[in-house]
């Protein structure tokens, strides 16, 4: 059975509340990601790693694309 039937199933068989219940968590869950700052200006220095410069540069794109 795929992910996708399991989640279909426990889906169907949820009663109305905890259904409502779920779609709350989700709704929240989005709009957390959504909301998610990454990097703050102040947190970008010369001293980064390789690794946080990377993804304060994907950071940035991923804002800038967003805006577009």
């Amino acid at each position: 059975m795929s992910i996708s039937t399991k989640l279909k199933t426990l889906v169907h068989e949820l009663d109305v509340q905890n259904l409502e219940e779920l779609g709350q968590s989700i709704a929240a869950e989005i709009e957390k990601r959504q909301e998610k700052t990454g990097f703050q200006l102040e947190d970008i220095h010369a001293r980064m790693s390789a690794a946080d410069k990377q993804l304060a540069a994907s950071e940035i794109a991923r804002v800038l694309r967003e805006r577009d």
